[in-house]
């Protein structure tokens, strides 16, 4: 009966309301002000970005404000971290210049899944209507749940009243889907391919285990067996894209992820259904052996970019033989070598020229 009434569209629209008149409490008379933003100088703004424990987002944060710093000289990059969003939404509403872009953080979490970014998405989207907004690369993924419906409608209605908003796809699952629904959706890799090439691989004889423990994981526990079974031969060493927000010290994210990454390139190849496991692999030419997960962004992101790329193999719960495709990797990391993606369809919509 409790799981009932939680998934009533009455109760779904009555915790959105409630969540969105406790925020305006909280922040509409607060006296924050920071001065960065007030410089006589066009800004980009980074939404949302990570401040909390997962390196994949950590990884999508400083490659976007890398991208934005690469391209971009004449525009100050700022970073809104997560747990900020509405303070500098509420700060910036009435200070923010027209010719201000906003960017919003790509990942995996447009979504009733994670349902306490998607609100914040939605509001940003809603407060800036006068100022370009680029959502960089995203998977989309709504549930067919009560939520997920609820959740999806009032997105779909938010975004298509902003009559300048882009909306970039990293793969195409999520870019099909997005073009029945959204006005200008654009489809390149996710930025964290932007990174490519930040360390080179220089293995030994070890392997890199980073299986998934949340709720997009799909890999039983004795599917993962199977496979640790046939890595005997192999030094194993388990690892994870997610150390926790507890241990991840903010102004040192960056640091902690280049160390993650140069970690990743010491390694003979990574077995992993993460998908910034097979991006960090790929992106310092590490050989990957990739399974997919809950809403299948691994599958979608290697046939749309990867699956030419034979330092990367994608594997599935039928095909768990795996000495042929180790033989593979072993053979091919001798070349050592991947391509570099292209963005300049991202570099375009910032500049108008789409």
């Amino acid at each position: 009966m409790v799981k009932k009434i939680k998934n009533s569209n009455l109760y779904i629209r009555l915790r959105y309301l409630y969540n969105q008149i406790r925020t305006f409490l909280k922040w509409n008379n607060n006296k924050f002000i920071d001065e960065e933003c007030l410089e006589d100088v066009p800004h980009i703004y980074i939404f949302l970005a990570a401040d909390y424990g997962n390196l994949g987002d950590i990884a999508i944060t400083y490659a976007q404000r890398k991208f934005l710093e690469d391209n971009f000289k004449e525009y100050k990059i700022k970073e809104i971290p997560l747990k900020e969003t509405y303070k500098y939404i509420f700060f910036l509403k009435n200070k923010i210049k027209t010719s201000d872009i906003i960017t919003i953080v790509g990942g995996g979490n447009m979504t009733d899944l994670y349902e306490y970014f998607e609100e914040r998405r939605r509001t940003i989207i809603s407060t800036f209507r006068n100022n370009k907004i680029i959502s960089f690369p995203q998977t989309i993924s709504f549930s067919n749940t009560n939520l997920g419906k609820q959740s999806f409608k009032r997105t779909k209605k938010i975004y298509n009243k902003h009559k300048n908003l882009y909306i970039f796809a990293r793969e195409n699952n999520s870019y099909n889907f997005m073009k029945k629904h959204f006005k200008k959706v654009f489809l390149c890799p996710d930025i964290v391919f932007y990174l490519n090439g930040i360390f080179e691989n220089n293995s030994d004889d070890r392997i890199g285990i980073c299986f998934r423990d949340d709720k997009e994981k799909t890999l039983s526990i004795k599917m993962q067996q199977v496979i640790l079974h046939q890595l005997n031969d192999f030094k194993i060493e388990n690892l994870d894209t997610h150390i926790g927000d507890n241990n991840l010290i903010y102004d040192k994210r960056y640091e902690i992820l280049k160390d993650f990454l140069k970690n990743i390139s010491t390694y003979k190849f990574v077995v992993t259904d993460r998908l910034h496991g097979m991006i960090f692999s790929y992106i310092t030419s590490t050989p990957c052996l990739a399974l997919d997960n809950s809403n299948h962004k691994i599958q979608s992101t290697y046939e749309t970019w990867l699956k030419r790329e034979k330092l990367i193999s994608l594997i599935s719960e039928n095909d768990m033989y795996l000495g042929e495709k180790i033989k593979s990797l072993e053979k091919e990391s001798k070349l050592n070598l991947v391509t570099s993606l292209d963005f300049k369809i991202l570099k375009d919509c910032i500049l108008e020229n789409v």
